[in-house]
């Protein structure tokens, strides 16, 4: 998966989970882990991450998450 479907995805979790988009995508991290899919866990964190960059960027920013 490439950065920008990481950004989108992320995107996607935000707009469908609002603020519990980092707790569903930290949830997904642990399934794949749990399943000893060490790739979908590092999919997973860098869409985790991107949610946490998305977040802080729209505070700084002023803007608000819908």
């Amino acid at each position: 998966m490439g950065a920008a479907d990481i950004w989108r995805s992320a995107k996607h979790y935000i707009d469908q989970y609002g603020l519990l988009a980092e707790f569903q995508a930290g949830n997904r991290a642990a399934e794949c882990n749990a399943a000893g899919d060490m790739d979908g866990v590092r999919v997973w964190k860098a869409i985790y991450d991107a949610i946490d960059e998305v977040r802080r960027v729209e505070m700084r920013d002023g803007e608000r998450l819908q």
